[in-house]
């Protein structure tokens, strides 16, 4: 099952390169098989990607996007990528929508272990 989650906030524009930055250096010190979503002038998206069906996968990527999202003021909504490439968003996680809650969000994807 393929998985992102990525960051929503009404200046991306301004936070998308220290998000990144901070993503790419925590990816670099985890064991999470989370890949980076880069940001490009054309598609301005920040977060990450995640290809698993278990939900343990998930644990340690949220929490940390949980203080991104804080540290930032911003949401992330996760979603599905269907086999067509076509998105399909869950939930979402924030300072506005509070801790996530890795079991919810494992139901909501479909995963079950």
């Amino acid at each position: 099952m393929k998985i992102y989650m990525l960051a929503e906030h009404d200046e991306l524009d301004e936070i998308a390169e220290p998000m990144s930055e901070a993503i790419r250096d925590w990816l670099a010190k985890s064991d999470s098989r989370a890949e980076l979503i880069h940001p490009d002038e054309d598609n301005l998206q920040v977060g990450v990607f995640i290809e698993t069906g278990k939900k343990v996968a998930l644990k340690d990527p949220v929490n940390f996007l949980y203080t991104l999202a804080k540290e930032y003021k911003a949401e992330f909504v996760v979603g599905l990528i269907a086999e067509n490439d076509r998105r399909e968003n869950v939930c979402f996680f924030g300072f506005e929508e509070g801790r996530p809650d890795i079991n919810e969000i494992a139901q909501y994807l479909g995963l079950k272990r």
